[in-house]
């Protein structure tokens, strides 16, 4: 293991009570700010530049929150829960619109650069399309030819593309797709661009937990129930770069925004990854936070990692390279 960079601890937070399920960054009244969701129904809104001091809660929901997505220039959060909806809240005026339409829990959301289209995916294994005002515009059902077969559990806009997502499923693939089309432009499985009718994973061991784009759109990484880590170039043929194999769950994935590294959360650790050199910078060994300290959110703002755990806490490392 290179020891030539390395994550560092600043900062434990624990103002949740249960599994911290997303983490974004984003500029609110001019200071930099972060947003968390948690299994506990709320969302709080915290000033990095004030002792993370908390500028705002929202405490609406009375089942599971799942995932969020932020719009930075409108300064709207997009929950999505465990009771079927998502909402949409004004960071200013903490007003609500409901997003209505999915049969079952809605696990996972994301918001395109332009912040017109948002995209949630669902246990009723259905991909939905809403405008920003929450009405409902297109449906990628999975009864299509060469639909998802199970829970989408992530998703995700390409960079500088409003018509260009990339969906993960417990059926064990992510899928690219123009959603202006509804038409799907390629599958992987197991790391590798296939045929959907050389799927057969049926037991749900291949199942997807967490994707991620990097920064530029060039590459996507992901992962799940088998414990390895795919990172597919988007650029050219949609080839897989690189792998590797962490011996766990994958839960939590995010690109550096100042170098091209990867971290990647499990049941019991963080992996720092250099895509470059193929070589893990760094592990943190989530034991030393508790029980259920498994990694279920990471992001990144500057040189700085945030993870948020199972157990509801928030640790917050600094990255550095070793002189």
């Amino acid at each position: 293991m290179s020891t030539s960079r390395v994550l560092t601890e600043t900062l434990v937070i624990s103002n949740h009570k249960n599994a911290i399920t997303g983490l974004e960054v984003l500029d609110f009244n001019n200071t930099e700010a972060l947003c968390s969701s948690s299994r506990d129904g709320r969302v709080l809104v915290y000033n990095l530049r004030n002792d993370n001091e908390i500028l705002r809660e929202f405490n609406k929901h009375s089942h599971f929150i799942n995932s969020i997505a932020v719009a930075k220039k409108a300064q709207k959060v997009i929950v999505v829960e465990s009771d079927k909806i998502g909402r949409i809240f004004d960071l200013n005026s903490t007003e609500e619109i409901i997003l209505q339409g999915h049969s079952s829990d809605v696990l996972c959301v994301a918001i395109d650069y332009l912040e017109t289209k948002i995209v949630t995916g669902s246990v009723d294994k259905n991909i939905y399309i809403w405008n920003a005002e929450g009405k409902l515009e297109k449906m990628i059902a999975h009864t299509i030819e060469n639909g998802h077969t199970d829970w989408i559990t992530c998703v995700d806009f390409k960079p500088f593309d409003e018509n260009e997502i990339i969906s993960g499923s417990y059926d064990g693939t992510i899928k690219l797709w123009d959603i202006e089309k509804k038409e799907l432009k390629g599958t992987f499985y197991d790391g590798k661009l296939v045929d959907d009718k050389t799927v057969i994973q049926k037991d749900g061991s291949m199942g997807v937990k967490a994707l991620n784009i990097s920064a530029d759109g060039s590459l996507c990484a992901y992962g799940g129930r088998n414990g390895k880590v795919y990172i597919i170039e988007l650029n050219g043929n949609n080839e897989l770069l690189t792998s590797f194999d962490v011996s766990e769950d994958i839960t939590s994935l995010a690109f550096g925004l100042t170098e091209m590294i990867l971290a990647s959360g499990t049941k019991t650790k963080i992996f720092l990854w250099d895509v470059t050199s193929s070589e893990v910078l760094d592990t943190i060994d989530l034991g030393v936070y508790g029980g259920s300290c498994e990694c279920m959110s990471l992001a990144w703002y500057g040189n700085k990692l945030v993870a948020g755990l199972k157990n509801g806490k928030m640790i917050f490392f600094e990255f550095f390279r070793r002189k």
